[in-house]
């Protein structure tokens, strides 16, 4: 197929005003400072092994809980349950996991929770252990709205139980850690809500000493959750990862005839919006620019786009190519090659940009770019589909 070029993602340079955080190769999340790319890592449940997830970019989210991994805190309500502080290991590797201990109240609900003035789609997220109780259950209310998106949470075999909320999500985290997360949509103040559950309901008799463990609750703006955001007093922002790469740091850079391929991941379920995968520009205009991206009916596109493939969580292997002839050519997941030829690229493109659009600081993809492969020239149709295949 000839020269190719294997781009390491270490090479990229990422934008990003502040701190966030990753989950590393030890499986312990991290605070990673600013301007610093984000390598993430996942739980393979099948090997009992973390491995490599990809560069990971997202948009800017912010926690609006407060003390979001301090349950015995003023901030969080407590009705009919208390909290033994610092009583495990915690996601991060500190002794920082509180034990969420029931009452001894008959036939009634044992919950932490907090309220907040954010009306619109929210997703509420707790990373959670089994204790003596193996359930949990996520809730959202307020008196308008009633209760919002119900879901209890297996501890033990890290599912989500039958008859919860079509948006619930589990996640594991290790060491017996899962993320749980609820999408809701409200119009008012809203309390969000932690409960063990005795195995068969949320309504029942406590024995005083039982209970789950929790740590790293989130609130934040948007239909699916994003990486960890610690907060104390206040809220917290999380600002953008902004992954770029100047073309002519690229060895062999050719501007008038070239392919790319990419392979990611996408994160979130039914995107909405468009989040660029890949792109290629001046870093300026959208006009001419080459970009590969994600919304609600999929799209590679050179302005205006085409659609073929959908926008699916997964990992996807798709390969965009200019030859100089000035056509667009692209295929995804072994795809047919399709063309498109209504536009004019860009004579001087300066910029690659990763999980985000090359011509401005926004359409971020929120997942991970697994792997970037470059190549001089514009691939056959039969290349094109065997590499993304």
């Amino acid at each position: 197929m000839g020269a190719l070029t294997d781009i390491p993602l270490s090479r990229l340079s990422v934008a990003r005003a502040g701190t966030a955080t990753r989950v590393n190769s030890a499986g312990l999340i991290e605070t990673v400072a600013a301007n610093t790319a984000r390598i993430d890592h996942r739980y393979d449940t099948g090997t009992g092994t973390w491995v490599t997830a990809g560069l990971l970019v997202e948009e800017s989210r912010t926690n609006l809980l407060l003390r979001s991994a301090e349950f015995d805190n003023a901030a969080w309500g407590k009705t009919r349950l208390s909290i033994a502080p610092n009583a495990t290991v915690a996601p991060d590797g500190t002794l920082s996991g509180d034990h969420l201990t029931e009452d001894t109240s008959v036939g009634l609900t044992h919950e932490v929770s907090q309220a907040v003035s954010a009306a619109g789609t929210n997703t509420f997220s707790v990373y959670l252990k089994a204790g003596a109780r193996k359930r949990a259950q996520l809730v959202a209310y307020n008196a308008t709205d009633g209760n919002m998106s119900p879901s209890v949470f297996d501890l033990q075999n890290g599912s989500v139980v039958a008859g919860s909320h079509a948006s619930a999500s589990i996640v594991p985290a290790g060491s017996g850690w899962y993320r749980s997360s609820i999408t809701i949509t409200c119009t008012a103040t809203t309390l969000y809500f932690l409960r063990p559950d005795n195995g068969s309901t949320v309504y029942y008799t406590g024995d005083g000493v039982s209970g789950v463990y929790a740590w790293g609750a989130q609130l934040e703006a948007g239909a699916f959750p994003t990486s960890y955001i610690p907060t104390t007093t206040a809220a917290v922002t999380r600002n953008a990862d902004v992954a770029t790469m100047l073309l002519s740091a690229i060895q062999g850079w050719n501007p008038a005839a070239w392919s790319l391929l990419i392979e990611h991941e996408i994160v979130k379920t039914s995107p909405t919006t468009t989040g660029v995968i890949v792109g290629i520009g001046d870093g300026v205009n959208f006009t001419g620019s080459v970009y590969l991206s994600n919304n609600s009916g999929g799209s590679i596109g050179w302005t205006p786009n085409f659609t073929p493939r959908p926008a699916v969580a997964g990992i996807h292997r798709d390969a965009i190519a200019i030859g100089t002839d000035g056509v667009g050519r692209a295929s995804a997941n072994g795809g047919a090659v399709v063309s498109n030829s209504a536009s004019t690229v860009q004579a001087a493109p300066t910029v690659l940009a990763l999980g985000k659009a090359p011509w401005a600081n926004g359409n971020f993809a929120n997942g991970y770019i697994r792997r970037l492969q470059y190549f001089p020239r514009r691939l056959s149709n039969a290349e094109l589909q065997a590499l993304t295949a």
